[in-house]
């Protein structure tokens, strides 16, 4: 891990992690005024960093060396970036890294460039059961007893960010043909298969990874070939979500967590 900004290696310039610019795929009107709109893309996002060793713990030649070796060509990795309160991350390629001396007196500085072919910006990854036990009587007997009862099949997220965002949906055995909806686009993931006790239903709806295993001990299991027809992976719309779930079972015991991570443009 290299960290910059601290008070070892501090920053000199950056860019990139301002939003990027959009593109758009036009076709001129051959009569009226302007263009027609085709379609449009987010491109991949480029990020410079500049940044110079302050500190003394080895000499320049050796800081070099050492950073010359993390920025090594064609390796990736994750940048975290933290301003205020605030932490993104987004996966990178190295692009480019190049000495900025200009003299042997100079402290060493260097100039990295990260190509992130996603060029959202993700927050923690947040988790949030749609279904949790609640509220609650507690009987102080030598032996205690409690009870619960059990929430809705249902629950509201609200996403934050700038961009619609995939979700992680783990869906826990016992159940029958389970299905989990977002109500508010009308999309759901159906599975037409039995899930035992201890199995659990693993969905994942990201671009290039979309996915349904599932898991039972240490062995995992595609699921693909039972996905109902009429499934759609969704997404995360911005704003309010409500996500929910349901199965042939008679008893509705189930777990279910859904994790994602907000995207974001800029910070």
């Amino acid at each position: 891990m290299l960290v910059i900004g601290d008070n070892e290696y501090g920053i000199v310039d950056y860019s990139g992690l301002e939003a990027p610019e959009y593109e758009y795929d036009t076709e001129t009107r051959l009569s009226g005024y302007g263009s027609t709109i085709r379609s449009r893309r987010i491109p991949e996002r480029e990020i410079t960093i500049t940044a110079e060793y302050k500190s003394r713990r080895v000499g320049k030649e050796e800081a070099r060396e050492e950073v010359m070796k993390f920025f090594r060509p064609y390796s990736s990795g994750c940048l975290t970036i933290r301003r205020g309160t605030r932490e993104r991350k987004i996966d990178y390629e190295i692009s480019e890294f190049r000495s900025k001396n200009t003299n042997i007196h100079d402290r060493f500085q260097f100039q990295v460039t990260l190509l992130c072919s996603n060029p959202a910006l993700l927050s923690a990854r947040e988790y949030v059961n749609v279904t949790e036990w609640r509220d609650g009587l507690r009987f102080p007997f030598q032996l205690p007893f409690s009870f619960r009862k059990r929430g809705g099949t249902s629950v509201v997220i609200n996403n934050e960010g700038n961009l619609e965002t995939p979700v992680l949906i783990q869906f826990y055995g016992p159940a029958l043909n389970p299905v989990i909806w977002n109500e508010s686009t009308h999309e759901h993931v159906k599975v037409n298969a039995e899930l035992k006790d201890g199995d659990v239903l693993e969905i994942n709806t990201d671009f290039g990874a979309k996915s349904v295993i599932r898991r039972s001990g240490n062995e995992a299991v595609n699921m693909n070939q039972v996905l109902d027809l009429t499934s759609r992976f969704f997404w995360l719309q911005l704003g309010e979500n409500l996500i929910s779930y349901s199965s042939d079972s008679e008893a509705q015991k189930n777990r279910v967590l859904v994790s994602y991570q907000e995207r974001y443009l800029g910070i």
